[in-house]
Protein backbone atom coordinates (compact mmCIF):
# COMPACT_ATOMS: atom_id res chain seq x y z
CA UNK A 1 0.00 0.00 0.00
CA UNK A 2 1.28 3.68 -0.81
CA UNK A 3 2.36 5.36 1.99
CA UNK A 4 1.31 8.49 0.61
CA UNK A 5 -2.48 6.97 0.50
CA UNK A 6 -4.66 8.43 3.18
CA UNK A 7 -8.15 7.06 3.87
CA UNK A 8 -11.20 9.19 4.07
CA UNK A 9 -12.34 9.17 7.55
CA UNK A 10 -15.80 8.04 7.60
CA UNK A 11 -18.25 10.44 9.53
CA UNK A 12 -21.55 9.59 11.36
CA UNK A 13 -24.85 10.29 9.21
CA UNK A 14 -25.58 13.41 11.44
CA UNK A 15 -22.36 15.02 10.35
CA UNK A 16 -23.05 14.82 6.13
CA UNK A 17 -23.98 17.77 4.81
CA UNK A 18 -27.40 15.73 4.16
CA UNK A 19 -27.64 14.81 7.91
CA UNK A 20 -26.64 18.76 9.04
CA UNK A 21 -29.57 19.78 6.91
CA UNK A 22 -32.02 17.32 8.05
CA UNK A 23 -30.57 18.53 11.44
CA UNK A 24 -31.19 22.44 10.50
CA UNK A 25 -34.77 21.65 9.29
CA UNK A 26 -35.68 20.16 12.30
CA UNK A 27 -34.20 23.06 14.80
CA UNK A 28 -35.92 25.40 12.59
CA UNK A 29 -39.47 23.11 12.68
CA UNK A 30 -39.10 23.46 16.33
CA UNK A 31 -38.15 27.34 16.91
CA UNK A 32 -41.92 27.86 14.62
CA UNK A 33 -43.89 25.57 17.02
CA UNK A 34 -41.61 27.51 20.26
CA UNK A 35 -42.87 30.79 18.71
CA UNK A 36 -46.20 29.51 17.97
CA UNK A 37 -47.13 27.96 21.16
CA UNK A 38 -45.67 31.01 23.33
CA UNK A 39 -47.08 33.59 21.24
CA UNK A 40 -50.57 31.60 21.29
CA UNK A 41 -50.39 31.61 25.73
CA UNK A 42 -49.38 35.32 25.49
CA UNK A 43 -52.60 36.42 23.19
CA UNK A 44 -54.26 34.04 25.77
CA UNK A 45 -53.79 35.86 29.15
CA UNK A 46 -53.90 39.37 27.63
CA UNK A 47 -56.74 39.53 24.82
CA UNK A 48 -59.51 37.97 27.23
CA UNK A 49 -58.66 41.30 29.12
CA UNK A 50 -58.62 43.38 26.61
CA UNK A 51 -61.46 42.44 24.93
CA UNK A 52 -63.45 42.87 27.83
CA UNK A 53 -62.14 46.45 28.73
CA UNK A 54 -63.08 47.80 25.50
CA UNK A 55 -66.48 46.13 25.56
CA UNK A 56 -66.90 47.77 29.19
CA UNK A 57 -65.89 51.24 27.85
CA UNK A 58 -68.70 51.10 25.16
CA UNK A 59 -71.41 49.74 27.35
CA UNK A 60 -69.94 52.83 29.73
CA UNK A 61 -69.99 55.39 27.28
CA UNK A 62 -73.34 54.38 25.84
CA UNK A 63 -74.93 54.04 29.57
CA UNK A 64 -76.28 50.67 28.36
CA UNK A 65 -77.80 48.46 31.30
CA UNK A 66 -76.63 45.09 31.61
CA UNK A 67 -78.36 42.10 33.29
CA UNK A 68 -76.60 39.43 34.96
CA UNK A 69 -77.81 37.05 31.45
CA UNK A 70 -77.05 39.12 29.30
CA UNK A 71 -73.73 39.86 31.26
CA UNK A 72 -73.08 36.07 31.15
CA UNK A 73 -73.64 35.85 27.56
CA UNK A 74 -71.01 38.97 26.53
CA UNK A 75 -68.38 36.82 28.73
CA UNK A 76 -69.18 33.41 26.91
CA UNK A 77 -68.88 35.19 23.85
CA UNK A 78 -65.40 36.66 23.97
CA UNK A 79 -64.00 33.58 25.88
CA UNK A 80 -65.38 31.74 22.64
CA UNK A 81 -63.69 34.47 20.34
CA UNK A 82 -60.34 35.32 22.35
CA UNK A 83 -60.06 31.55 22.31
CA UNK A 84 -59.95 31.47 18.57
CA UNK A 85 -58.19 34.44 17.45
CA UNK A 86 -55.03 33.93 20.20
CA UNK A 87 -54.88 29.90 19.11
CA UNK A 88 -55.50 30.59 15.59
CA UNK A 89 -53.43 33.76 14.14
CA UNK A 90 -50.41 32.09 15.49
CA UNK A 91 -50.77 28.77 14.30
CA UNK A 92 -51.85 30.28 10.44
CA UNK A 93 -48.47 32.33 10.70
CA UNK A 94 -46.71 29.34 11.54
CA UNK A 95 -47.85 27.65 8.63
CA UNK A 96 -46.72 30.08 6.37
CA UNK A 97 -43.70 30.32 7.52
CA UNK A 98 -43.00 26.54 7.77
CA UNK A 99 -44.26 27.06 4.04
CA UNK A 100 -47.24 24.02 4.18
CA UNK A 101 -49.93 24.20 1.85
CA UNK A 102 -53.40 24.54 3.59
CA UNK A 103 -54.34 21.53 2.19
CA UNK A 104 -51.46 19.27 3.08
CA UNK A 105 -51.52 21.09 6.66
CA UNK A 106 -55.35 20.67 7.96
CA UNK A 107 -56.16 16.77 5.41
CA UNK A 108 -60.32 17.29 5.95
CA UNK A 109 -60.43 13.82 3.50
CA UNK A 110 -63.67 11.81 4.06
CA UNK A 111 -62.95 8.12 5.85
CA UNK A 112 -65.41 5.39 6.55
CA UNK A 113 -67.79 5.59 9.08
CA UNK A 114 -66.85 1.96 10.59
CA UNK A 115 -63.12 3.14 10.76
CA UNK A 116 -64.09 6.74 12.64
CA UNK A 117 -65.72 4.28 15.20
CA UNK A 118 -63.21 1.92 15.63
CA UNK A 119 -60.46 4.10 16.17
CA UNK A 120 -62.95 6.43 18.73
CA UNK A 121 -63.76 3.22 21.28
CA UNK A 122 -59.75 2.79 21.02
CA UNK A 123 -58.90 6.00 21.62
CA UNK A 124 -61.12 6.02 24.60
CA UNK A 125 -60.22 2.59 25.90
CA UNK A 126 -56.78 4.36 26.18
CA UNK A 127 -57.87 7.27 27.47
CA UNK A 128 -59.07 4.98 30.51
CA UNK A 129 -55.55 4.28 31.44
CA UNK A 130 -54.76 7.80 30.71
CA UNK A 131 -57.34 8.83 33.42
CA UNK A 132 -56.36 6.41 36.02
CA UNK A 133 -53.42 7.03 35.67
CA UNK A 134 -53.36 10.61 36.06
CA UNK A 135 -55.51 10.00 39.23
CA UNK A 136 -52.64 8.11 40.76
CA UNK A 137 -49.91 11.09 39.94
CA UNK A 138 -52.18 13.13 41.97
CA UNK A 139 -52.83 10.48 44.81
CA UNK A 140 -48.87 10.70 44.92
CA UNK A 141 -48.74 14.51 44.42
CA UNK A 142 -51.44 15.04 47.34
CA UNK A 143 -49.38 12.28 49.75
CA UNK A 144 -46.60 15.04 49.73
CA UNK A 145 -48.73 18.07 50.09
CA UNK A 146 -49.47 19.39 46.67
CA UNK A 147 -52.85 19.70 45.86
CA UNK A 148 -54.43 21.33 42.73
CA UNK A 149 -56.24 24.62 42.49
CA UNK A 150 -59.40 23.91 40.89
CA UNK A 151 -61.18 27.43 39.96
CA UNK A 152 -64.68 27.17 40.75
CA UNK A 153 -66.97 26.87 37.67
CA UNK A 154 -70.26 27.58 37.25
CA UNK A 155 -72.60 25.57 35.46
CA UNK A 156 -74.92 27.43 33.11
CA UNK A 157 -78.75 27.73 34.04
CA UNK A 158 -80.20 29.15 31.01
CA UNK A 159 -79.71 28.00 27.32
CA UNK A 160 -77.95 30.48 25.58
CA UNK A 161 -75.23 30.60 28.01
CA UNK A 162 -75.55 26.49 28.32
CA UNK A 163 -74.54 26.63 24.47
CA UNK A 164 -71.91 28.60 24.49
CA UNK A 165 -70.93 26.84 28.20
CA UNK A 166 -70.93 23.69 25.10
CA UNK A 167 -68.94 25.44 22.39
CA UNK A 168 -66.09 26.53 24.77
CA UNK A 169 -65.85 23.05 26.32
CA UNK A 170 -66.25 20.72 23.52
CA UNK A 171 -66.41 22.55 19.76
CA UNK A 172 -63.58 24.72 19.91
CA UNK A 173 -61.29 22.47 21.41
CA UNK A 174 -62.35 19.60 19.19
CA UNK A 175 -61.68 21.56 16.43
CA UNK A 176 -59.02 23.96 17.09
CA UNK A 177 -56.81 21.96 18.99
CA UNK A 178 -56.63 19.29 16.05
CA UNK A 179 -56.46 21.84 13.43
CA UNK A 180 -53.56 22.70 15.57
CA UNK A 181 -51.52 19.73 16.72
CA UNK A 182 -52.85 17.28 14.21
CA UNK A 183 -52.57 19.18 11.84
CA UNK A 184 -50.33 22.63 11.62
CA UNK A 185 -48.02 20.53 14.18
CA UNK A 186 -48.31 17.32 12.94
CA UNK A 187 -48.30 17.42 8.98
CA UNK A 188 -45.18 19.64 7.97
CA UNK A 189 -43.61 17.06 11.23
CA UNK A 190 -43.96 14.20 8.63
CA UNK A 191 -41.62 14.91 6.27
CA UNK A 192 -39.11 13.92 8.87
CA UNK A 193 -41.05 10.51 9.50
CA UNK A 194 -44.48 9.46 10.89
CA UNK A 195 -43.56 8.15 13.97
CA UNK A 196 -41.61 11.24 15.11
CA UNK A 197 -44.57 13.35 14.22
CA UNK A 198 -46.80 11.78 16.26
CA UNK A 199 -44.43 11.78 19.02
CA UNK A 200 -43.92 15.20 19.19
CA UNK A 201 -47.80 16.02 18.52
CA UNK A 202 -48.77 14.28 21.13
CA UNK A 203 -46.11 15.77 23.57
CA UNK A 204 -46.11 18.96 23.01
CA UNK A 205 -50.39 18.73 23.28
CA UNK A 206 -50.01 17.27 26.79
CA UNK A 207 -47.51 19.65 28.18
CA UNK A 208 -50.04 22.20 26.81
CA UNK A 209 -52.54 21.21 28.71
CA UNK A 210 -50.97 22.95 31.47
CA UNK A 211 -52.23 20.43 34.08
CA UNK A 212 -49.25 17.75 35.55
CA UNK A 213 -52.34 15.39 36.46
CA UNK A 214 -53.77 15.88 32.66
CA UNK A 215 -50.27 15.15 30.94
CA UNK A 216 -50.77 10.97 30.98
CA UNK A 217 -54.39 11.04 29.63
CA UNK A 218 -53.13 13.61 26.73
CA UNK A 219 -50.12 12.10 25.66
CA UNK A 220 -51.95 8.53 25.26
CA UNK A 221 -54.71 9.77 23.68
CA UNK A 222 -52.21 12.10 21.53
CA UNK A 223 -50.38 9.63 20.31
CA UNK A 224 -53.36 7.32 18.86
CA UNK A 225 -55.32 10.72 17.74
CA UNK A 226 -52.64 11.49 16.16
CA UNK A 227 -51.31 7.90 14.82
CA UNK A 228 -55.05 7.74 13.20
CA UNK A 229 -55.05 10.82 11.24
CA UNK A 230 -51.86 10.04 9.90
CA UNK A 231 -53.03 6.22 8.92
CA UNK A 232 -56.64 7.77 7.33
CA UNK A 233 -54.36 10.72 5.78
CA UNK A 234 -57.63 12.66 7.64
CA UNK A 235 -58.02 15.08 10.24
CA UNK A 236 -61.68 13.85 11.08
CA UNK A 237 -60.53 10.92 13.06
CA UNK A 238 -58.54 13.40 15.98
CA UNK A 239 -61.85 16.08 15.70
CA UNK A 240 -64.48 12.73 16.50
CA UNK A 241 -62.20 11.12 19.76
CA UNK A 242 -61.40 15.03 20.65
CA UNK A 243 -65.20 15.69 21.07
CA UNK A 244 -66.39 12.97 21.98
CA UNK A 245 -64.31 12.36 24.58
CA UNK A 246 -64.89 16.44 26.10
CA UNK A 247 -68.51 15.43 25.39
CA UNK A 248 -68.41 12.91 27.97
CA UNK A 249 -66.29 14.84 30.72
CA UNK A 250 -68.50 18.13 29.69
CA UNK A 251 -71.84 16.20 30.95
CA UNK A 252 -70.37 14.54 33.83
CA UNK A 253 -69.27 17.97 34.95
CA UNK A 254 -72.83 18.92 34.50
CA UNK A 255 -74.37 16.09 36.55
CA UNK A 256 -72.22 16.78 39.68
CA UNK A 257 -74.75 19.82 40.41
CA UNK A 258 -77.36 17.31 40.12
CA UNK A 259 -76.53 13.54 41.10
CA UNK A 260 -75.39 12.33 44.70
CA UNK A 261 -71.50 11.83 44.15
CA UNK A 262 -72.05 8.04 44.73
CA UNK A 263 -74.29 7.37 41.73
CA UNK A 264 -71.94 9.46 39.77
CA UNK A 265 -68.70 7.39 40.64
CA UNK A 266 -70.98 4.23 39.67
CA UNK A 267 -71.80 6.37 36.29
CA UNK A 268 -68.48 6.54 35.68
CA UNK A 269 -66.84 3.40 36.15
CA UNK A 270 -69.58 2.20 33.97
CA UNK A 271 -68.58 4.18 31.33
CA UNK A 272 -64.59 3.62 31.71
CA UNK A 273 -65.54 -0.43 31.63
CA UNK A 274 -67.59 0.07 28.49
CA UNK A 275 -65.16 2.12 26.71
CA UNK A 276 -62.34 -0.57 27.89
CA UNK A 277 -65.12 -3.26 26.63
CA UNK A 278 -65.52 -1.72 22.95
CA UNK A 279 -62.34 -0.43 22.56
CA UNK A 280 -61.04 -4.42 22.86
CA UNK A 281 -63.72 -5.22 20.64
CA UNK A 282 -63.07 -2.54 18.00
CA UNK A 283 -59.43 -3.55 18.12
CA UNK A 284 -60.03 -6.73 17.19
CA UNK A 285 -62.37 -6.10 14.17
CA UNK A 286 -59.97 -3.51 13.10
CA UNK A 287 -57.03 -5.32 12.99
CA UNK A 288 -58.68 -8.32 10.88
CA UNK A 289 -60.11 -5.73 8.09
CA UNK A 290 -57.10 -3.43 8.27
CA UNK A 291 -53.89 -4.76 7.69
CA UNK A 292 -50.54 -4.36 9.84
CA UNK A 293 -53.05 -1.75 11.96
CA UNK A 294 -50.41 -0.32 13.63
CA UNK A 295 -47.83 -0.33 10.84
CA UNK A 296 -46.36 3.17 9.78
CA UNK A 297 -44.54 4.13 6.50
CA UNK A 298 -40.99 3.51 7.33
CA UNK A 299 -38.98 6.67 6.94
CA UNK A 300 -35.57 6.87 4.88
CA UNK A 301 -33.96 9.59 5.83
CA UNK A 302 -30.29 10.23 6.69
CA UNK A 303 -30.67 10.61 11.25
CA UNK A 304 -31.96 7.67 12.92
CA UNK A 305 -35.45 7.85 15.06
CA UNK A 306 -33.11 8.65 17.91
CA UNK A 307 -31.24 11.29 16.57
CA UNK A 308 -33.72 12.86 15.38
CA UNK A 309 -36.02 13.12 18.92
CA UNK A 310 -32.92 14.19 20.29
CA UNK A 311 -32.43 17.28 17.92
CA UNK A 312 -35.82 18.15 18.65
CA UNK A 313 -36.18 17.41 22.55
CA UNK A 314 -32.63 18.77 22.84
CA UNK A 315 -32.44 22.42 21.18
CA UNK A 316 -33.22 26.07 22.47
CA UNK A 317 -36.54 26.16 21.68
CA UNK A 318 -38.11 23.44 22.91
CA UNK A 319 -36.26 23.05 26.04
CA UNK A 320 -37.08 26.92 26.44
CA UNK A 321 -40.71 25.92 25.80
CA UNK A 322 -40.59 22.53 27.75
CA UNK A 323 -40.02 24.36 31.08
CA UNK A 324 -42.46 27.71 30.57
CA UNK A 325 -45.14 24.72 30.11
CA UNK A 326 -44.07 22.67 33.26
CA UNK A 327 -43.40 26.00 35.21
CA UNK A 328 -47.27 27.49 33.97
CA UNK A 329 -48.09 23.29 35.20
CA UNK A 330 -46.49 23.73 38.29
CA UNK A 331 -48.38 26.66 39.05
CA UNK A 332 -51.71 24.50 38.54
CA UNK A 333 -50.35 22.84 42.12
CA UNK A 334 -49.58 25.68 44.57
Amino acid sequence: MNSNTTERPVFPARYTPEGIYETRMIKRNAACIFAGILTWLLLRSILPNMMFSGITIVITMARISIVPSTAAVIYSSVDIISTILSMGLPFFVVMRIIDIPLKAALPFRKIRSGFNMGSLFIALALSTLGVYSGSLLASMASSLGFSPQVPAVETPTDITTGILYAITLVVIPAFLEEIVFRGIILQPLRRFGDGFAIVVSAVLFSLAHLNLYQIPNAFLIGLLMGYFVVRSGSIWPGIIIHFVNNSVAAVFEYLMDYIPMQTLNIMNLSVYVFYLVAGLLSLIILSRKQKKLFMLIPYNGILSTKERLRCYFTCAPTVILILVLLVLSLSYML
